[in-house]
């Protein structure tokens, strides 16, 4: 299925068609991936997060990684996911603890996010929000930096959720993970502003897509009460 939705072009629907996207404005993307959604919320979760990931590179990202990686993520062979939640923040996005130390062309990963959906895909790219600047407080010295799952010193667990199986939910650990700089998404220290900007898509996205799924679990419903009788009547009366 993830190949299908690729050969017809919707991974990425906002991608600009010089980097081999069909170019979709933010309400078709959100129309796609609502439509999707009605076969599943993780069947639209591939789309949904290569998008944002798209748009994030689009909005702060380096043209050499904008040429690296964006015609990957059209062709499939690129993923991207959102490294945000920790054990000890997740709706407090400034508590961010997970830290990335400099290291001549690199930078040393050290923490842990849990709650990452799709984070094991083939190629994926985890857009992780980390404080490169140890004496900050909060929202500053934050930086994104796209960690490729496959590196040394990541490591991922799938959780045993309820729901949630098809895409798959992790818990992920940087353990002396080496990340070259050229992966940094913006400049150091901007993380805030890049998470900001991805969080308002990634919301409208995310709703868009539970939006398709109740539609669909609603029309399916009304069809078994149109058919359904109970004590010598329709129960849809």
């Amino acid at each position: 299925l993830y190949d299908a939705v690729v050969e017809r072009g919707w991974m990425t629907p906002p991608l600009p068609a010089a980097y081999g996207g069909p170019g979709r404005s933010h309400a078709e993307t959100a129309v796609a991936i609502e439509e999707l959604a009605r076969y599943g919320y993780d069947f639209a979760m591939p789309v949904l997060l290569s998008a944002t990931g798209t748009l994030t590179l689009l909005d702060h990202g380096s043209e050499a990684q904008r040429e690296r990686l964006l015609p990957a993520v059209a062709d499939g062979e690129v993923r991207f996911s959102i490294g945000l939640t920790e054990p000890e923040s997740g709706s407090d996005a400034a508590g961010i603890t997970t830290s990335a130390r400099r290291e001549d062309d690199d930078y040393v990963v050290e923490g842990a996010k849990t709650y990452q959906s799709g984070a094991l895909a083939p190629g994926n790219h985890v857009a992780a929000y980390v404080r490169t600047d140890p004496e900050s407080e909060r929202k500053a010295g934050l930086s994104c930096l796209l960690i490729p799952v496959a590196a040394d010193g990541v490591t991922a667990e799938k959780m045993d959720l309820v729901a949630r199986k098809a895409a798959g939910t992790y818990d992920l650990t940087f353990d002396g993970a080496r990340v070259p700089v050229t992966n940094r998404v913006g400049a150091e220290g901007e993380g805030w502003s890049v998470l900001s900007d991805h969080l308002r898509t990634e919301h409208t996205y995310m709703a868009a897509a539970m939006a398709g799924t109740a539609r669909e679990a609603v029309d399916r419903g009304l069809a078994v009460a149109g058919e359904r009788e109970r004590f010598g009547r329709g129960v849809s009366v």
